[in-house]
C-alpha cells in the first residue's frame, strides 16, 4: 500500500509505514526535528505562510511545536542550506498519520512542494534524552553528530563533563537532547543525537567555540565523533 503514494506528496504516510511503534508503547515522548530548506526563489516569509495554516492543523491532532529556530549561521555543512529548524512533540504516530491525512492539509500539498525543497528538507524521530520544555526567546546552538570509529563511552562521558563545564562558563547551558532514532526524509546528515543549547549571545558562542580550551577539546572529538555527519548551526527562536 504504502509504494502507490508519491512519496513527496504522502510523506506523513510514508513516515508511518517506516517507523516502528515499539518505543511509544514503552513510553516514551516522540519528537519529530524538521530541518527545514526551502526552494530556489523561496525563504522564510513563505515558510510562515505554511505555518500559518499547517500549524492550526496539527493542532487539532495533538500535535505541539517545542521551538522554532531560525537559522543564522551554519558553520560545518555549507550545502546543507538549513533556514529553519523545527522539534514537534507527537502524541502518537498515529496523530502525525492524522494531520497528513486531514483535508485541508492535503490541499496545503502543492503550496508546501512548491515552496519547499523536499529532496533536501529533512526529517527524523527521536526520543528526548532529557526532560522536555517548550524553548523561549533568544539564540541557540544546535549541534547534530554521529559517532566516529573512536567512539568509546567512557571518553564521551569525560567530554560531556568537560564541555558542558566550559559552555557554562560561556554562558551556554544545554536546553534539549535527543536521541535519533530515525531519518525519515532528505539528504541532511546521518546523525544520532541532536544537542540545543542556549546562550547568552553569539558573541558569547564565538568566544566559547574560539577558546584554547575549546580547541584543546578537538582530539576528544575527532575520536569520538564522525566529522563528515557534524552539523553546527547557530539559531534564534522566532
Amino acid at each position: 500500500m504504502c509504494g502507490r503514494w508519491n512519496a513527496l506528496r504522502a510523506l506523513f504516510f510514508v513516515i508511518f509505514c517506516s517507523f516502528s511503534p515499539a518505543a511509544m508503547a514503552a513510553g516514551q515522548s516522540l519528537v519529530m526535528a524538521d530541518f527545514v530548506v526551502m526552494s530556489e526563489g523561496n525563504g522564510l516569509t513563505e515558510r510562515d505562510n505554511y505555518d500559518a495554516r499547517a500549524t492550526p492543523i496539527a493542532a487539532r491532532y495533538g500535535i505541539k511545536r517545542l521551538a522554532s529556530l531560525d537559522v543564522l549561521h551554519n558553520f560545518t555543512m555549507k550545502g546543507f542550506k538549513v533556514k529553519r529548524l523545527d522539534l514537534w512533540l507527537l502524541p502518537s504516530v498515529k496523530a502525525l498519520q492524522a494531520w497528513g491525512d486531514d483535508p485541508e492539509y492535503k490541499a496545503l500539498l502543492p503550496y508546501r512542494d512548491r515552496v519547499h525543497d523536499m529532496k533536501v528538507t529533512s526529517l527524523y524521530f527521536a526520543h528526548p534524552a532529557m526532560p522536555l520544555r517548550k524553548l523561549g526567546e533568544g539564540h541557540y546552538f544546535i549541534e547534530m553528530f554521529r559517532a566516529g570509529a573512536g567512539f568509546d563511552r567512557g571518553l564521551f562521558a569525560r567530554f560531556k563533563q568537560q564541555s558542558v563545564a566550559l559552555g557554562a562558563k560561556y554562558g551556554a547551558a544545554p536546553v534539549a537532547a535527543l536521541n535519533i532514532t530515525k531519518k525519515i526524509l532528505g539528504k541532511g546528515p546521518m546523525g544520532q543525537r541532536l544537542n540545543v543549547w542556549k546562550l547568552t549571545s553569539e558573541q558569547q558562542f564565538l568566544a566559547w567555540v574560539r577558546s584554547a580550551e575549546y580547541k584543546a577539546l578537538e582530539p576528544m572529538r575527532q575520536r569520538l565523533f564522525d566529522g563528515r555527519s557534524h552539523l553546527m548551526l547557530v539559531g534564534k527562536s522566532r
